[in-house]
Order: C-alpha cells, then structure tokens, then sequence
C-alpha cells in the first residue's frame, strides 16, 4: 500500500524518529556517565571510607538530607541509620516536617535545638507535635523570648526520660528571668547531666531526684534579682543531692544575695558535701555573698575556684578583697588547705584604679583553668573604697584562712604604695598563723617614674614588714619556718638606709640555728643581702 506524504509530514516524522534515537544515546550515555561518577567516587579517599566510619562521621551533619542526594552510597548509608535522623527543629519548620524526621529516627534519642525571632509566637501545631517525642529528647537547647519559653516549659510535664543536656536561654538581658518548671522524669533519678539556664531559672528546687544525676549545673543572668533568686537555704538543699556534680557556674542568678547591711555573713547551719566537684565559678554582688555561700558548701583539695566581685553598691566598711570571699572559718574548703604557693597579683592597679586580682599557684596543672584559685573585681568597689582597704583586708585573712593549710610560699606582686599601707601588728598577725611558710617574694611594680619621684627614695614599704618578723625572744618568732624574704625589682642602692632594720630581723630569726646555710636571709633581686660596711 503506497502512502502519500507531503514534506512537512516527512519532516515531522523523521524528527520524531530522530528524537527518540536520541534519548536512546542519552540514555546509555547517561548510565556511563553515572558508572564513571561511581567509579570516580571510588577514587576519592572519604568514600574508601567503611560504612560505620561514614556513618560515625555524618552524625556530625545538621541535615541528612543533603547528604542522601551526593551519591547512592551516601543515600544507603543515610536511610540505613536512624541516629542520623535525630532532628534539630528550628520554629519556622512545619509539623509533619517534625514528623518526618521523627519518623526517619526510628526509635533513637532526639536532639533539639528551638530558635525564635523577637516577636515571633511558637505554632500551636509546633509544640504539639514536639509534644509527642518528649520521652526520646536526650539534648535540647532553647533560645526562646519569654513568652515562648514559658509555653516551652509546658511540655516539661510530660515524661522525659532520656534527657540528658538541657540548655534554656533568654536572649534579651533586660527582662525578668522567666521561671519554669524542671521536666518530668518517670525515672528516678532523673538522666539529666547537664542543666544551663541563662537568664532562666526553676520554679522549684524541690524535686531531689532531679538532681541526683548532674554533673554541670551553670545558673546565669545579668543581675541578680532577689524577689526570685532561691535563699541560700532551698539551694544548699538541692546542692545536697547533687553527688556527682563536677561543675558549678553561678552568675548573679543564685542564690539570694544578702542584706546590704550586712557585712559579715552569718552562720551557715548546713553544708553540701560535694567531693567529686572540680570548678566552681561565681559572679556575685558582693564579697561576703561568695563568703556565704561557700561557708555552706564542702569542697575537695582539687578543686578550682574562680570568683569575680561587679557591683557599684557598695557598703562602707564592708570587707572588700580576694580573701574577703572566703568564709571566716575555711574548715570545709579542702582546696584552700592544699594550697601550697598564693600570690596577691596587683599588677592590674598600677594602670587602671579598678582592677585587682589574686591568684593561688599550685604545682599541679587542672584541666580548665590555670589557678585553684582567681579573683577578680572590675566595678567601683576600688573607686569608692581603694585598694588599700582591700589589700589590708587580705593580709589580716591570710592568718584565719591558712592556718590549718601548708602554705609555703606567699608572694606579693605589688605597688610601693599597697605594701607599706599595712601596720607592723597586722602583718604579725597573719604571720603568727603561717606555721608551714618558707619564702616571702614581694616584687614591687611601683612605675619607675612615680619611684623616682617619691621623696627621699627612703624605702619605707618594707620596713613595717621587717618590723614584723623581727622577734624580741625565740619564743615570740612568727611564721618560724620562714627561711627567705626576697624582694625583686627594687634598686638596692635604696636599702642601704636601712640596713638596721635588715639586720636586726635577720640576728633575731638566726640566733639558736645550729646550720647558718640554711638560717633566715634576705635576697635583693636575687642576690643575697650583705649589710653595708
């Protein structure tokens, strides 16, 4: 049968003929190429990976799904591991978006991570499908404006089980700390190791199984504010059952600060053993806060603790300094008996009126920190009351402090002014407790030009100190261990003037020693004291 076609019939057949010869070639060209791709992928050194390293590795991936569209490998492994479904949930996200990483997840621990805007409401639908995961939440972090949080926190009523890292923050520093209650645990004690509230705090301190498991507890806020930071009593309760805490941060947020008027802290009628806890920090209104709170609180001998003073209200009279921190009995800090060197770091002073610091060396090295013990103040304390009040204050607490410890080495780093501020008897009296002292190092800091220009040059800094240490009998020596007394960067031109005083410390501590090489001396820069011709 004979078919009549015109040209433009003809054309369009022959270019659908030629269409479908061309998807053909596509078609295999395609499947080549995707065998090159694999092959090419082979050569690439993450993909001679084994299928668990990979898998190990994309648990670090925030999103599974970009990774199931790299290769097929890839996608095998990624729909093959439930762990790596574990979600984080930004709000902006749908329900079923939820549930379908949810669902992905199999039955493994969740991950969580909530995020808002400033005025933006958390979906009702949100939290109701979050609502149904609560029990698999092992990490969750929060960072919610208050409104959110506080509709946040309702789903603590429901079970969480296998929590273990709550985080709840409140972005905006100048609202009144929401506070929630703690999540529901069916287990007791509850799994929780790590609790961070920043700018939030609980409602209620008294469910114990709560905190029988953490290890890390940080309360923060910008400033404390009493009418809803927990007394010290309710506090030192929940501390009580906290066993196995390791780490303690408390800035401005707990507990309740004391009276203004008050500038001793009073008795503390409970304390919180808590012997496996390895660094503590706390940022407090006042000194006698930090005194107070850690008069309630046994502390081991490995602990680090750093404190730090910022507040502008300050009560006159009010004991003000590093050593003003610890509670006028230190029975129950370990740490502070097991100090073996302290330095009274004042570089800081010479520069800016407003800064100090102390810091406590110990041979060992700890994992967080450099120091078992840092103080810092940066406020208007020193302003209004100076640092000479505060240093004075440090030497008549080095004796009630240390005298149960085995403080061996005290040095002052220090201005000419700071040192010679304190009187002959209070200096005696911080030695008189200081049986285990060996080596006093005072390193002057003085600026050379304020040095120069200071009078005579007359050194009179130590000379109250000489006084001290120098005894009218055997039986009246303070700190009888010591055996040096060195001071650097002076000029030693200067202490020429007194080398009576010098003299007679050294006569009144060295007379009865059988062995004169290791009787008491004082070194200048360094260099062994001889008395001028």
């Amino acid at each position: 049968m004979l078919i009549w076609m015109d040209s433009m019939e003809f054309a369009a057949l022959y270019r659908r003929q030629r269409f479908a010869s061309l998807a053909a070639e596509e078609s295999t060209l395609m499947q080549r190429l995707q065998q090159v791709r694999i092959e090419m992928n082979e050569c690439v050194p993450i993909c001679c990976l084994p299928t668990e390293i990979l898998a190990a590795i994309f648990t670090y991936a925030r999103d599974p799904e970009l990774l199931s569209q790299v290769c097929s490998r890839w996608r095998s492994i990624v729909m093959a591991y439930p762990e790596l479904w574990t979600f984080t949930a930004v709000i902006g996200q749908s329900a079923s978006w939820i549930s379908y990483r949810a669902e992905k997840s199999g039955n493994a621990p969740l991950n969580i991570w909530l995020e808002d805007g400033e005025d933006e409401k958390l979906p009702s639908e949100f939290t109701a499908e979050l609502c149904r995961h609560t029990d698999r939440f092992k990490n969750v972090v929060a960072e919610l404006i208050p409104k959110n949080m506080r509709a946040f926190a309702k789903l603590f009523k429901r079970r969480w089980d296998r929590l273990e890292n709550l985080t709840l923050t409140v972005p905006d520093p100048y609202v009144i700390p929401p506070l929630v209650d703690l999540p529901h645990s069916a287990s007791s004690p509850s799994a929780l190791q790590s609790l961070d509230m920043l700018r939030v705090l609980p409602k209620t301190w008294t469910d114990v199984s709560f905190f029988r498991n953490l290890r890390v507890l940080s309360l923060c806020a910008d400033r404390i504010i009493a009418s809803i930071a927990p007394p010290v009593a309710s506090f030192i309760d929940a501390l009580q059952n906290c066993h196995l805490l390791e780490q303690l941060h408390l800035l401005n947020a707990a507990p309740k600060p004391l009276s203004l008027d008050i500038t001793e802290h009073p008795e503390a009628h409970q304390v919180a053993q808590l012997s496996r806890l390895k660094y503590v920090q706390l940022f407090m209104n006042r000194e006698v806060d930090a005194a107070y709170l850690l008069a309630h609180l046994a502390l081991p001998a490995d602990l680090q603790l750093y404190l730090q003073v910022e507040d502008d209200r300050v009560v006159r009279d009010a004991p003000i300094g590093p050593l003003a921190c610890l509670p006028r009995d230190c029975s129950n800090l370990d740490f502070i008996h097991a100090l073996s060197d302290l330095t009274i770091d004042c570089s800081h002073t010479v520069t800016a009126a407003v800064d100090a610091k102390a810091v406590c060396t110990n041979v060992q090295d700890h994992p967080i920190g450099k120091h078992p013990l840092c103080y810092e103040v940066h406020t208007a304390t020193y302003k209004s009351q100076g640092q000479i009040a505060a240093f004075r204050t440090t030497v008549r607490r080095l004796g009630p402090c240390f005298r149960h410890g085995v403080l061996r080495t005290l040095s002052f780093i220090i201005t000419l002014k700071l040192l010679r501020s304190v009187k002959t008897e209070e200096w005696k009296d911080a030695f008189s407790s200081l049986h285990c002292l060996q080596e006093i190092r005072i390193e002057d800091i003085t600026p050379s030009a304020q040095r120069n220009g200071h009078g005579s040059g007359r050194p009179e800094h130590p000379k109250r100190l000489l006084l001290a240490l120098t005894a009218s009998s055997p039986s009246s020596i303070v700190a009888p261990s010591l055996d040096v007394l060195d001071f650097m960067n002076v000029d030693p031109q200067s202490f020429a003037s007194i080398d009576a005083e010098i003299s007679a410390c050294i006569q009144s501590r060295t007379s009865g020693r059988a062995d004169e090489d290791t009787s008491f001396h004082v070194k200048i820069n360094g260099s062994r004291w001889q008395a001028s011709s």
